[in-house]
């Protein structure tokens, strides 16, 4: 993790996921996917930018398994 790494809210999370609030949402109380990755700041959830590029980068690793 970068000492100066960007923080996320929740509407920039949703079209990186591609889900709606209430997915990640269960997620995180289910402990999997994006909604786990999230820390709560107050009453918002927040997420490391370096967090959601390496699960996004770990789905598009799995998808592209997934066609060979």
């Amino acid at each position: 993790m970068a000492l100066q790494d960007e923080y996320l809210v929740l509407e920039q999370i949703l079209p990186i996921g591609d889900r709606t609030p209430s997915a990640i949402y269960s997620e995180r109380h289910r402990g999997v996917g994006l909604g786990a990755l999230a820390v709560k700041v107050g009453k918002r959830l927040v997420w490391r930018r370096s967090d959601v590029e390496r699960w996004f980068e770990e789905q598009r690793q799995k998808a592209a398994e997934g066609r060979q």
